[in-house]
C-alpha cells in the first residue's frame, strides 16, 4: 500500500462541512472537500445525525480517495443507551449510573459484535472507565 495516505477522522453522521475540522485536515493533502463531505454524509445518513463516527479516509497520490466509516465507539452508544451526556469524573470512586446486563447485549448488537465473554469484558472494561457500575439481575 505505498503511496497511500491514511487520515482518520471522527465527524457527526450527515454533518460533515468543508469548515474545520474536516477542511483543514484533508485540505493540507489537497482532498477534494465537497466530493468527500458529499461521500460521507450519503454513506452515513443510515445513522442519527448526532452520532459520531470514526472514519479512515484512505488517499493516493493522485489525490483520488476511498472512506470507511466504522460504527460508532462503544462510549457513543453507552452514551445513547443510557441516556448520558457523559461519564463520571471520577470512574474508579464514582459512579454515574448503572446498567444491566440486557442493555450491554443491545450496545453489542448495535456495535455489530456476537455476544461472546471477550466482547462482554471489552464493553465492561469501557464502563469501568466511564464509572458506570454493571447491574446483575439476580
Amino acid at each position: 500500500m505505498s503511496g497511500i495516505i491514511t487520515v482518520k477522522l471522527r465527524i457527526p453522521a450527515g454533518r460533515a462541512t468543508p469548515q474545520p475540522p474536516v477542511g483543514q485536515i484533508l485540505g493540507q493533502y489537497a482532498v477534494n472537500l465537497k466530493q468527500f463531505c458529499d461521500m460521507f454524509n450519503e454513506q452515513s445518513k443510515a445513522y442519527k445525525p448526532d452520532t459520531v463516527l470514526p472514519v479512515k479516509v484512505f488517499i493516493r497520490k493522485d489525490k483520488s480517495f476511498t472512506i470507511k466509516i466504522n460504527t460508532p465507539p462503544v462510549t457513543s452508544l453507552v452514551k445513547k443507551v443510557l441516556r448520558l451526556e457523559k461519564g463520571s469524573t471520577a470512574p474508579v470512586r464514582q459512579y454515574c449510573s448503572t446498567i444491566s446486563l440486557k442493555q450491554i447485549y443491545a450496545i453489542l448488537k448495535l456495535k455489530g459484535l456476537l455476544v461472546t465473554p471477550q466482547n462482554i469484558n471489552m464493553v465492561i472494561g469501557t464502563l469501568r472507565s466511564m464509572g458506570i457500575k454493571v447491574w446483575v439481575n439476580n
